[in-house]
């Protein structure tokens, strides 16, 4: 079963084709309102980066440093080390403070 996002009528920025690859592949992303679906569109990317700081940068150009950190912090959408350590470089937080990092596997 397919899960349906919630997700109100873009008002301001179109996001199709804004970020690249297939960051929205289940979502069509010119139905995205970057205020109301903030959360949501920071979740995603941060957790679909790859590494790439592209995504970074497109993400720092919609919202403020500090809701991208607060978010992080709190996400559980965000997995695996490797994700999580570019994550926390970049934002100069500490992967131990993200919820799914596991020290374990290094």
């Amino acid at each position: 079963m397919k899960k349906s996002h919630n997700i109100a009528p873009s008002k301001g920025k179109n996001l199709k084709g804004y970020f690249p690859g297939p960051v929205f592949w289940d979502v069509d992303p010119s139905v995205l309102d970057v205020e109301k679906d903030k959360i949501f569109i920071i979740e995603r990317v941060l957790s679909r980066n790859m590494g790439d700081p592209q995504y970074f940068e497109l993400l720092e150009r919609l919202y403020p440093i500090s809701d991208i950190v607060r978010c992080a912090k709190r996400s559980e959408q965000i997995r695996g080390n490797s994700s999580i350590r570019a994550v926390a470089e970049r934002y100069g937080i500490r992967p131990d403070h993200m919820k799914n990092y596991n020290p374990s596997f290094g």
